[in-house]
């Protein structure tokens, strides 16, 4: 078996596509790369993201052995404390998400770089804030590229 095309015959084709034409996969996914490679703030996003997302990963793994082995905590201190993490990935998407609404008012510059360091604080947030930016601005015959070039590389 083989994998299908890029794109069933029915969905919508960018407009720089000449019609009729099957692109690759492979083609597709260069051009993606292509196009992050020549937009300085996706690079920046695709990059920092994947960054933390690596440097982060090997947290789940790590904690479990951390209440194990140093707090000699039992498997319902685990789990509370889980759910205390979960608990401030919500309360920081909505910090985020108060903090980035915010920007829209005519502010000091003092009080724009609090709601700065408010809306880093809230990194529970950054997934949502960077998926928002790089749809915004990613043009839209490059948009489900540059999404899946950022998910592949994350």
């Amino acid at each position: 078996t083989r994998l299908p095309g890029a794109r069933p015959a029915a969905a919508p084709r960018p407009p720089d596509e000449t019609e009729g034409r099957e692109e690759s996969l492979r083609a597709s996914i260069g051009a993606g790369i292509a196009y992050l490679r020549g937009d300085r703030l996706l690079r920046l996003i695709v990059t920092v993201g994947s960054v933390l997302n690596f440097l982060l990963s090997p947290l789940p793994i790590l904690i479990p052995i951390l209440f194990r082995l140093e707090f000699h905590a039992d498997p319902a201190v685990f789990g509370a404390a889980i759910a205390v993490v979960f608990v401030g990935f919500l309360l920081g998407v909505l910090l985020a998400g108060a903090a980035t609404g915010l920007f829209a008012l005519p502010l000091p510059v003092p009080a724009v770089l609090l709601l700065a360091l408010v809306g880093g604080v809230a990194i529970g947030g950054l997934n949502v804030c960077e998926t928002t930016v790089i749809q915004g601005h990613a043009p839209e015959g490059m948009r489900g590229r540059v999404v899946a070039t950022y998910d592949s590389v994350s």
